[in-house]
């Protein structure tokens, strides 16, 4: 999947839950939710030279020592980034509890979203890496590639079922 199809569906799941569920969100803070999706929807391919988050972030430490779609996708790591990321924003930097507490939340509802938008992908995810290095994929998406109507396709599906389904 692209980039731009993890950004409009994380975001959109957020936007979805704001639209039709505002008491969900009422006390959480809307600055820390949308970072956190937007973060959480591209964080996952910080691996790969090519995607949005890496060449914002410009450090090519991450792909040197991991494969694409390898440990930065897999459950492990969802934990490991959030861990870190409650160590840097809670107490080194002491951001307010409201927006880490939002930001948290929605950064880890939209990695986990790309991790399962790209178990439809052609080659799948390493899942439990590096307890296993098997790539986990759905049923008869084999075929799938990226960047192709297709894709465009679910993730219009994707956003349809999201957005009625939360009503």
């Amino acid at each position: 999947m692209t980039g731009f199809t993890h950004l409009v569906a994380g975001v959109g799941s957020t936007v979805a839950i704001y639209v039709n569920h505002p008491e969900w969100v009422k006390n959480f803070n809307e600055i820390g939710v949308f970072l956190g999706s937007f973060l959480g929807s591209l964080f996952p391919d910080i691996d790969s030279p090519t995607s949005k988050i890496s060449t914002l972030v410009r450090n090519p430490f991450f792909g040197i020592f991991f494969s694409h779609r390898g440990f930065w996708h897999s459950l492990s790591a969802v934990i490991i980034v959030d861990f870190l990321f409650t160590f840097l924003l809670r107490f080194l930097m002491n951001i307010d509890f409201n927006f880490f507490v939002s930001f948290i939340i929605f950064f880890t509802m939209c990695y986990l979203l790309h991790i399962f938008f790209d178990m439809i992908g052609n080659k799948g995810v390493k899942l439990f890496y590096p307890f296993s290095k098997r790539s986990f994929s759905f049923p008869l998406t084999g075929w799938f590639k990226s960047r192709t109507p297709l894709e465009f396709l679910i993730l219009l599906v994707y956003l349809l079922i999201v957005f009625e389904g939360l009503r």
